[in-house]
């Protein structure tokens, strides 16, 4: 995971390949957002919409950030290529 990287949250999956194959972007755009910060154990995530950072409990209480865990990540992963489309990004697993 690195800074910039975007993600799904609370969206379903089987919802997001349905509307990521009908192109229906619109649906989606409101549950993207991308990775802030990142610090031993926890990762912020802010919607794509904000320019400035959010870290508050105002701001978490209406959706505009997202603290997680590793354990707690419950987001998917997706690339935003240079047209504009989404594509699911499948993220390895990693046998420790």
């Amino acid at each position: 995971m690195q800074q910039n990287e975007c993600f799904v949250f609370g969206l379903p999956q089987e919802g997001l390949q349905k509307a990521i194959e009908f192109k229906d972007y619109k649906t989606i755009a409101p549950f993207i957002f991308r990775v802030r910060k990142l610090t031993s154990g926890n990762y912020w995530f802010n919607q794509q919409y904000e320019t400035e950072p959010k870290e508050s409990l105002a701001d978490k209480k209406a959706g505009r950030c997202i603290q997680a865990s590793v354990s707690s990540m419950k987001g998917v992963k997706i690339k935003i290529d240079l047209l504009g489309q989404l594509h699911l990004v499948e993220v390895p697993k990693y046998v420790i």
